[in-house]
């Protein structure tokens, strides 16, 4: 599957350094609250890939999981401490949610891969089902449009 949504770096929203150091220094449960609320708000969510090839890295149970972060500046920061894949030219790309949700998700569960959110160079982050993560992402959509609607 090839995602092709790739904003240039002008667009990027960008994160400030200090608030990136310390959303780095957080444990990963209060990581992955941030992941959610930031990509239910700017609507994309980052993965590291070259080419057409996404980056796949190791769980501690031996399985494969697709590392996520919710701004580009945290996956480059991952990739840039981690030599032996920057090595191979992994760069940011953007994933709307719609195509995490209705096309990379799907094809994760058939492939019988994770999903890791928000990994950082000295800890890694919550793994988790990809069924978990949409049914996540949807529940608090709901909850998000509810409110608006109210």
């Amino acid at each position: 599957m090839e995602l092709v949504y790739e904003p240039s770096r002008s667009q990027r929203p960008h994160t400030h350094p200090r608030q990136l150091l310390a959303l780095s220094a957080l444990p990963p449960r209060q990581r992955f609250e941030h992941f959610l609320h930031e990509a239910l708000a700017r609507r994309e969510v980052w993965g590291l890939c070259r080419g057409k090839h996404w980056l796949l890295i190791r769980t501690v149970e031996n399985g494969l999981a697709l590392p996520l972060w919710s701004a580009w500046e945290h996956s480059e920061d991952w990739n840039a401490h981690h030599h032996q894949i920057w090595a191979h030219d992994y760069a940011p790309r953007a994933i709307r949610l719609g195509e995490l949700t209705h096309e990379l998700i799907p094809l994760l569960r058939a492939e019988q891969l994770a999903i890791g959110c928000f990994f950082v160079p000295e800890n890694n982050g919550l793994t988790m089902s990809p069924d978990a993560l949409c049914s996540t992402l949807l529940t608090m959509l709901r909850s998000m449009d509810t409110l608006a609607s109210q």
